[in-house]
């Protein structure tokens, strides 16, 4: 996976997260069906092994 890919899916993942957050502050739903949406996306865009080792090589460039 590209690092752009890898970008792509942070900010994907991000974005549902925020709208699943709004949704969940609003009533428009309950703390459980909150979770079953979060779970669910994180098993639909799962990370493999090398996507999340480039992920952390980048926090750490950009740490430094």
């Amino acid at each position: 996976m590209s690092k752009t890919e890898a970008l792509e899916k942070l900010l994907s993942f991000a974005f549902v997260m925020s709208e699943n957050m709004v949704g969940l502050t609003k009533g428009n739903y309950d703390e459980a069906t909150f979770i079953k949406k979060t779970y669910a996306y994180l098993h639909k865009y799962n990370v493999d092994l090398s996507s999340k080792q480039e992920l952390e090589k980048s926090l750490q460039r950009l740490e430094a």
